[in-house]
């Protein structure tokens, strides 16, 4: 479920500058700005996507093409063998946490290499 939450201060105007958060499942992925005002739910929506993009762009960035590789092994289903934990946790502390959607920075970073994932995982 997405949710979008106004975080704002409890007296904060009811037109005008609030805080939101942007939620998958309970989850917060990002929080953004959006000048609250009648009939504005298309804004505040689109305000909420372009602040989950930065998020995504941000998380991307985080990552070496090595673990691009390793991620794209998972996600294709070519492990050469199952990892052991020492190798998940030091996968885990190289790229410092796991993006929000690692799907979505994966198929970002084929679609700008021009890489299919099965192509990836080879």
């Amino acid at each position: 479920m997405i949710k979008i939450v106004n975080i704002s201060d409890i007296d904060s105007p009811l037109v005008g500058l609030n805080h939101y958060e942007l939620r998958i499942n309970d989850r917060v992925m990002t929080t953004f700005e959006h000048v609250r005002k009648v009939n504005g739910l298309a804004s505040c929506l689109r305000d909420a996507a372009d602040a989950m993009e930065v998020k995504v762009a941000e998380d991307a960035a985080r990552f070496d093409e090595s673990i691009l590789a390793q991620l794209a092994q998972v996600y294709t289903g070519n492990l050469p063998a199952k990892p052991t934990k020492n190798k998940i946790k030091a996968a885990k502390k190289e790229a410092d946490r796991p993006p929000a959607s690692p799907s979505e920075v994966l198929f970002d970073y084929f679609a700008e290499h021009g890489i299919h994932p099965n192509e990836a995982a080879a």
